[in-house]
């Protein structure tokens, strides 16, 4: 979701923000299909209601923030299609409405926590600045003059972000291995 978007944080945000209103809805609205017993016709129907609830959101946000939704452009249905794919692979249905809604704000709170984390990183790498979406466009605060340190600015980049994505996958599909022979190691020793 935060690969082709601009390197800021206030753009981080605004995604963020439209993510965790397309889960919600999307959540209320496969609990009601499920309800009504109608599985088999979830992709069919989910698409189409994605993309209504992101047009929605957007013109929504754009009241608050109508210059960083501009610049975002086309990319603020990116929200709708990660949302698609989790609905398709991970959001299972539980028994309550509260239950469902309980369990996806935590997957949608760790996601959102990770995308933000992960914008904030490229805003100061890139441009030594916290950047903040305000009604008149982006408030930013200038940390250092990110000029003088010219490798910096590759984080910021869509190459930049792509390699630091993958090394990350790297890093963690490592320490997953080395946990996962280190809980074999125990269970056959243990």
């Amino acid at each position: 979701m935060v690969v082709p978007v601009p390197g800021r944080f206030a753009f981080g945000v605004v995604l963020v923000i439209s993510f965790n209103f397309i889960i919600l809805f999307g959540t209320l609205f496969l609990h009601a299909l499920y309800k009504l017993h109608q599985e088999s016709l979830k992709t069919i129907i989910l698409v189409p209601f994605l993309i209504g609830i992101s047009v929605f959101v957007q013109q929504l946000l754009c009241l608050f923030f109508p210059y960083v939704i501009f610049a975002l452009g086309i990319l603020v249905f990116v929200p709708a299609l990660s949302v698609f794919i989790i609905s398709l692979f991970y959001l299972q249905p539980c028994t309550t409405i509260k239950s469902e809604l309980t369990h996806n704000c935590v997957l949608t709170a760790f996601f959102s926590a990770v995308v933000l984390f992960y914008m904030l990183v490229r805003d100061i790498l890139g441009y030594g600045t916290i950047s903040f979406p305000v009604p008149a466009g982006i408030k930013e605060f200038m940390l250092f003059d990110a000029s003088m340190v010219p490798f910096t600015a590759f984080f910021a980049s869509v190459p930049g972000i792509l390699t630091t994505t993958v090394l990350c996958f790297v890093i963690a599909t490592y320490c997953k291995n080395k946990l996962m022979i280190v809980s074999r190691a125990e269970k056959i020793h243990g």
